[in-house]
């Protein structure tokens, strides 16, 4: 079962948390918007007060699950707004066609994997399995060292230990699942002349967890698609950029209230 919060009145947003963040992380964005937008904010299974699903995590167990969420609620039509894993999650539910996704917002978000990255993060999944649990403070340092850019680690160190924090969310075996499926995921970039979302994409241009060039192959081939690069930033843009990123999600949402408002 998943753990929803609603929140908020008006056009749908679906807020999709990475492998591993926060929901929670999406609480400025709720408080600023939800007069206008009704927000559905879930902990993913394994995370929060989300249980796990039985046997394997996967990309397409979760996305079945999330999309049997929405359309219980009532709700065929929204937007979404991914994070990292989210943002694949999220494109992968436009390509669907189970609901109508009016608007995609990407932050460090990606359509698949290259042959390098994907291995890497089979090794990455292979480690994650023979941990215990996720205390060791080395652990905690490398992660937090691949969301946040050293300079903002250093600057914000409430930013590095909330992002410390994600990995008390969930479980090794749990994290290694998904990146596991992540790096087995199909290749979307071949599907994505069939969306017909509005689609903004951010990135830092620094991120080494999904780097800037993922962002900037998907604007090439989705018709329309913003782009937007933050400089000296890494992957965590909702902690490590919070007023920018902030800014341009309200920027990208209001197409879909426009857009409901002529329809109306």
């Amino acid at each position: 079962m998943l753990h929803l919060r609603l929140t908020g009145s008006g056009a749908p947003v679906l807020l999709l948390h990475g492998a591993p963040s926060a929901a929670e992380d999406f609480r400025p964005v709720v408080e600023r918007l939800g007069r206008r937008h009704r927000f559905i904010w879930p902990d993913l299974p394994g995370y929060g007060l989300s249980e796990p699903v039985e046997g394997k995590t996967t990309i397409a167990r979760v996305q079945t699950l999330l999309e049997d969420a929405v359309l219980a609620l009532g709700i065929k039509e929204l937007a979404i707004v991914g994070f990292s894993l989210g943002a694949y999650r999220a494109l992968s539910m436009a390509l669907s066609g189970r609901l109508r996704i009016t608007d995609l917002v990407l932050v460090g978000g990606y359509a698949g994997l290259d042959p390098t990255d994907a291995e890497g993060m089979r090794g990455t999944a292979g480690f994650l399995r023979t941990l215990p649990d996720f205390q060791n403070p080395a652990v905690r340092q490398m992660f937090a060292e691949r969301m946040l850019t050293p300079e903002s680690a250093k600057a914000n160190p409430e930013a590095a230990q909330r992002v410390g924090r994600w990995l008390d969310l969930t479980t090794p075996s749990l994290l290694a699942d998904e990146l596991e499926s992540s790096a087995d995921s199909r290749d979307l970039l071949p599907h994505l002349g069939l969306l017909r979302s509005r689609v903004t994409l951010r990135v830092g241009a620094r991120d080494v967890a999904t780097p800037a060039r993922y962002s900037e192959e998907l604007a090439k081939r989705i018709k329309g698609a913003r782009l937007q690069v933050v400089p000296e930033a890494g992957h965590a843009l909702l902690l490590e950029d919070p007023h920018r990123t902030l800014d341009a999600l309200d920027e990208a949402l209001k197409a879909q209230v426009a857009t409901r408002r002529d329809e109306g």
